[in-house]
């Protein structure tokens, strides 16, 4: 008997792995050309997944040992960033498999029947001697070694200037009337990029010929960088990070003779002298894009000496917010830590940053965070809610919130931590102890639920006559009675489930209130959030078990099963599920607009002829078990977005904030 090749783990640049024996036994191998499950998969539902976990690990960690065997081979063969692309990589594979067995896999409910109570001894001896190999793994030191070189190398790069435009006299000429240290320049190539490093450069340039476009994201621009640079050299503008600044440039597609020439002059220069050097606290390269086109410049002197321009100034703005206003890019301008939106970023003490993003992108909404600027919140405290904590959960909420607000004198806003609560919840819900990793939307609701019902003044009513109601009026109105707070107000809708008899048509009608808006994603690599409503307000037709069982028939009937909303909230958080039941992610790139249109139908009842504008947008990055959680947060019109991971915050675009990492949106209602 064959096994599937998932189990075939054994590598030919894995010597280590000669002595481990395969991972199951045959008897649990799947049948994967018949397609009938076989005992290993029963397992992987009966015990959560903990041999399908041992199965990836297993695949990426064959990726890693080819991985180390490539770079042992052709080192010397790759350039500087595609070296340190391959390290990275390799690294990052070897470290999601050591936290999976070391951290994730041990705190599952079914590891005790697993490994502690001899319930499976095969299962048991494959995971402890998998882990041995991979605690005893020698090529990660080497690898660590060589990584913390590459990420301490700076690079640069230029591809502006074709150099039929501009001759080499004319440039040093140009350069030496700088300061020295100011900005290096190497060479100046046609439309490719340089790879050499400049050694004791005090400031590096990166400059692009790409042209930005409304609400262009960076996977765009990285998109159109295809277009004029070689593809091994792509991965540079990933790497983005290490360079001290990035200048977006539009190329000349014709250039008259003499014309473009001084054209391209007059803007290099410009580009140089507008400039100014990062300051140390600042993590991130500014994006500078300048703020006329090549063919507004108007020149009027001699571009043989360095006396100033006569032509248009040259503005150089940061940041570049290509949203707000696509037309008037010089309108932008710094953000403003003064102001009573504080910018900052919160400290990550272990395994929290699915906090982090929730917490940031909840305090977008002001007319539900100033209720806990001061002691006034204390009012709307419910000691004798049935189901509340006698006001924990808003006391310490309300110290998050007070604990921003409390503006600092220096410019740079400190870090605010939220250990107190951290604890304080963990001693309320156990389940978030142990500094576990979470899922950031379930978070979100049970935060919003707790909140809810530590402030809930409504009179307990019977649940089942809200939701057995025809009228979805009715249904609202006795969940109310129920349930009143500022969160039902601000974050509460509802939702209609209806039955229908396919034979005789009867109806039955169920009314549920949501906080969060769960979208299915289909199986493509991508689409638009409006096929994701469709998907989930389609009307799915029940046949077989599936049937309903009709009180008019008296038996289970071909029925239909249709879902809408019958009432939206003022803050309508969106979820993309993106986890099947076996935990693997889709990563499809869901588009979302900044306006939501809810009057185009998509399983509204009734019209909503207001819009949703997105406020924020909470990101996951990597696996369910070794993940990300970053926030796109819009504070105001004066400062408008900014990206939040963990304590680094730094302004960007509009366009930045349409990620095809996207797990939650937060869309406002306008007035």
């Amino acid at each position: 008997m064959t096994y599937p090749v998932e189990f075939q783990y054994k590598s030919r640049a894995d010597p280590s792995m000669d002595n481990v024996e395969h991972m199951y036994h045959e008897t649990n191998t799947l049948n994967m050309e018949q397609g009938t499950p076989g005992p290993a998969l029963e397992k992987m539902i009966l015990y959560n997944n903990i041999p399908s976990l041992l199965v990836q690990c297993h695949r990426i960690w064959v990726t890693y040992s080819d991985e180390c065997h490539r770079l042992l081979e052709d080192t010397e063969q790759c350039t500087y960033m595609k070296q340190r692309e391959r390290y990275e990589t390799a690294y990052g594979h070897y470290m999601e498999v050591r936290d999976t067995l070391l951290n994730k896999i041990p705190l599952m409910p079914e590891f005790n029947d697993f490994f502690v109570r001899d319930r499976d001894d095969q299962t048991r001896a494959h995971y402890l001697r998998f882990k041995e190999l991979v605690e005893k793994d020698r090529r990660i030191n080497d690898l660590r070694e060589k990584l913390s070189q590459l990420r301490t190398k700076k690079t640069f790069f230029t591809g502006f200037l074709k150099q039929s435009w501009i001759s080499e006299g004319t440039l040093r000429r140009i350069l030496l009337s700088k300061s020295s240290g100011d900005i290096l320049v190497i060479e100046v190539r046609e439309l490719s990029l340089s790879t050499q490093h400049p050694q004791d450069s005090k400031f590096n340039v990166c400059i692009d010929p790409i042209l930005i476009k409304e609400q262009e994201t960076l996977s765009k621009l990285e998109h159109n960088l295809e277009k004029v640079t070689k593809p091994g050299e792509l991965f540079y503008f990933r790497g983005r990070n290490d360079f001290e600044y990035i200048v977006i440039c539009v190329p000349i597609k014709e250039l008259p003779s003499g014309t473009g020439y001084k054209k391209s002059v007059i803007l290099f220069e410009k580009i140089i002298t507008d400039l100014k050097p990062r300051t140390i606290d600042q993590r991130y390269p500014k994006l500078y894009m300048c703020s006329v086109n090549y063919d507004a410049i108007i020149t009027k002197n001699d571009l043989g000496n360095n006396s100033n321009m006569a032509g248009p100034a040259f503005s150089i703005q940061l940041p570049l917010f290509t949203g707000n206003n696509p037309q008037t890019l010089s309108n932008t301008h710094k953000p403003n830590y003064t102001s009573p939106t504080v910018i900052k970023g919160i400290q990550n003490e272990g395994n929290c940053c699915y906090m982090n993003c929730i917490i940031q992108c909840l305090l977008c909404f002001p007319e539900f965070t100033n209720k806990f600027l001061d002691n006034a919140y204390l009012g709307t405290i419910n000691v004798n809610s049935r189901l509340g904590h006698q006001g924990l959960v808003v006391k310490n909420w309300a110290k998050i919130i007070q604990a921003f607000f409390q503006v600092s004198q220096e410019n740079i806003q400190p870090a605010v931590s939220i250990t107190e609560f951290r604890e304080q919840w963990a001693n309320l819900f156990p389940e978030y102890g142990k500094y576990q990793q979470h899922d950031c939307s379930e978070f979100c609701l049970r935060l919003l639920e707790e909140i809810h019902e530590d402030s809930n003044w409504g009179r307990p009513q019977n649940s089942d006559a809200a939701m057995q109601v025809d009228d979805y009026r009715e249904a609202w109105n006795l969940y109310r009675k129920g349930n009143s707070s500022y969160i039902v107000d601000t974050f509460k809708g509802q939702i209609k489930s209806q039955l229908t008899c396919q034979v005789c048509q009867t109806q039955s009608n169920n009314y549920e209130p949501f906080s969060i808006l769960n979208l299915p994603i289909p199986l493509v690599s991508m689409c638009h959030i409006y096929d994701c409503m469709k998907e989930l307000f389609k009307v799915h037709v029940l046949t077989g078990d599936d049937r309903w069982y009709c009180s008019t028939c008296k038996t289970k009937t071909h029925s239909t099963l249709g879902t809408t909303i019958t009432n939206v909230p003022e803050v309508l958080i969106i979820h993309f599920n993106r986890f099947d039941n076996l935990l693997n992610k889709k990563e499809c790139f869901v588009k979302y607009p900044y306006l939501l249109d809810l009057s185009q139908g998509n399983g509204l009842l009734g019209k909503c002829d207001v819009p949703y504008k997105l406020v924020a947008v909470a990101c996951h990055t990597g696996t369910l078990f070794s993940g990300h959680y970053t926030a796109y947060c819009f504070k105001n019109s004066e400062n408008g977005w900014y990206h939040f991971d963990d304590t680094q915050c730094k302004p960007v675009s509009n366009g930045e904030c349409i990620s095809q990492s996207a797990y939650l949106l937060f869309y406002q209602k306008q007035q």
